[in-house]
């Protein structure tokens, strides 16, 4: 019997012959540009996040600084009015009929109408140029400059040309004039004047008071809320630089920012968005004016732009690119998928997506600037037992738990209330507005009623407490660190009593009759 073994040798050749070589060189060719292809396409997607996460940040601090600017429009219309209904100026047009006689003749009056005057700059602390009382004549009734009276002899015996005079004279009783950015004649800085008419007992108008606030102070606080990013203020209808936190407000700087790259964008009569100018990113918000108020402001805040046409690569890196492909596939794909993962929102914990540390903290700072018979509440919470559970079901079953948590807190509270996470089992919540601490503590009972609420997870029932800590504003503090210290300390000597729950408010250091308020519970 024959064997049939002669094709054998020759189906081995054929398998390794320049046929099969080719179609292998081929497919690793191929397979390699497409990889190749997937790693330039995951930079390039990193590279978008990148960008979507800047722009994220932009959007949320150009909305910051509208937000503290238009605070100020208001809270100064509001301010203008409180000075104007001073009993002092009603009684300085008592006194005499003649101004001039009750001005020289000082003492008590005068001296009434210049404390009420420094009110202002206990309000605005750094921020003020000067508070006048102005007779419809024009001529200076007082000047409160830095704090200090000016002299009979420094009064001015005409402010009429000023522009915010006219408007304020011929406006009608509790309407505040907010004028544009002027240079002050008496201090020579850049400053916004707020001025309203002064209305006496018996109906008359007979004077009016302003103050000015200076730009200088407006850039120092946009720094101080936005340290890591570029914010000017720009007049919307000109494009005209008003203030650019990197330059300091001078008589040079206002002239040189007269004509920017913002120009486009006040033709262009956006309110908000973001937008390229010159190769930088930057958000921008219109800021609310208000009635009678005659800036009409866009906050703008810049970074670096990233590339709009993605990676480019030359020659040589596409070689390596290729070359190096297989050893560091796996770490580009891990750096892609991470990169994919980083779209984290400035202010936004991404765990329960309630707000983080910095948002509470800016929050916090808004709540502190309202007026002072504006009582709010700062909630600092803790987990009880929070740790057990971590350690008894694992880590997953934790953030699950942080997460159902941080719904319920949420399910507790108004729209108008920030519901933070600021550490591992940390809460804050901010109650702006809630009148007595009685509120503020029903709301707090709601919160850790709702957290003690059993909990289930993979057939698990899981239990955790809260302790939480109270402070109010301006009983407990006037400022971010004060408040936060005041209900940190009241949530730990909560923990410190045993355990389970209660409330707590910490008590003034510097005011007798404080005292705590506890609510007990298992």
């Amino acid at each position: 019997m024959t064997r049939d073994t002669a094709s054998s040798p020759q189906l081995d050749r054929r398998s390794t012959g320049p046929t099969a070589r080719r179609v292998r060189l081929l497919t690793l060719t191929l397979g390699l540009g497409l990889l190749g292809a997937s790693v330039l396409n995951a930079i390039a997607a990193g590279r978008e996040a990148d960008r979507q996460r800047r722009d994220a940040s932009l959007v949320v601090e150009a909305s910051v600084q509208r937000a503290a600017l238009g605070d100020y429009f208001e809270r100064s219309r509001g301010n203008a009015k409180l000075l104007a209904e001073s009993a002092a100026f009603d009684q300085f047009y008592l006194a005499s009929d003649d101004r001039i006689t009750t001005i020289r003749s000082g003492g008590p009056l005068m001296d009434d109408v210049n404390d009420a005057l420094a009110v202002i700059e206990d309000l605005y602390p750094g921020q003020i140029s000067e508070v006048c009382f102005i007779d419809l004549s024009g001529a200076e009734n007082a000047r409160v400059v830095h704090g200090v009276p000016a002299p009979l002899a420094d009064l001015s015996t005409d402010e009429s040309t000023n522009e915010f005079f006219h408007p304020t004279a011929h406006a009608v009783s509790d309407v505040v004039i907010q004028s544009k950015p002027y240079m002050s004649p008496d201090t020579e800085e850049f400053v916004i004047s707020n001025s309203t008419p002064v209305t006496l007992d018996d109906g008359s108008i007979r004077s009016m008071v302003h103050f000015e606030v200076t730009l200088e102070s407006f850039r120092k606080a946009a720094i101080a809320a936005a340290p890591t990013h570029r914010v000017f203020v720009i007049d919307a209808e000109t494009g005209a630089v008003l203030i650019d936190t990197e330059q300091a407000v001078t008589v040079e700087s206002v002239e040189a920012n007269k004509t920017s790259m913002f120009v486009e964008l006040a033709e262009s009569g956006g309110s908000s968005g973001l937008a390229t100018l010159d190769g930088t990113r930057f958000a921008y918000e219109r800021v609310p004016g208000g009635d009678n108020n005659m800036n009409n402001w866009l906050v703008a805040v810049s970074s670096a732009a990233t590339s709009e046409g993605g990676a480019r690569w030359t020659g040589a890196q596409l070689v390596t690119l290729v070359l190096a492909l297989v050893v560091v596939l796996l770490a580009l794909v891990g750096i892609w998928s991470n990169e994919r993962s980083l779209r984290l929102v400035a202010n936004t914990d991404e765990l329960t997506g309630a707000f983080n540390r910095r948002a509470l903290s800016n929050r916090l700072q808004q709540m502190t600037r309202s007026s002072a018979e504006e009582n709010g509440a700062v909630v600092l919470i803790d987990l009880d037992g929070f740790k057990q559970v971590n350690d008894s079901l694992g880590h997953q079953c934790g953030d699950e738990l942080l997460i159902a948590v941080a719904n319920r807190i949420r399910s507790c509270t108004r729209h108008s209330d920030v519901v933070a996470r600021i550490g591992g089992d940390e809460f804050a919540v901010l109650i702006p507005d809630v009148g007595a601490i009685t509120k503020a503590v029903e709301v707090v009972e709601r919160i850790v009623a709702a957290i003690k609420m059993p909990v289930y997870f993979n057939g698990h029932e899981v239990v955790v407490g809260a302790s939480a800590g109270i402070a109010m504003t301006p009983d407990h503090g006037t400022d971010v660190e004060a408040l936060l210290r005041a209900a940190d300390s009241a949530m730990y000597q909560v923990k410190a009593s045993g355990g389970g729950w209660a409330v707590a408010v910490y008590p003034t250091a510097h005011r007798s009759g404080s005292e705590d308020i506890p609510s007990d519970g298992g």
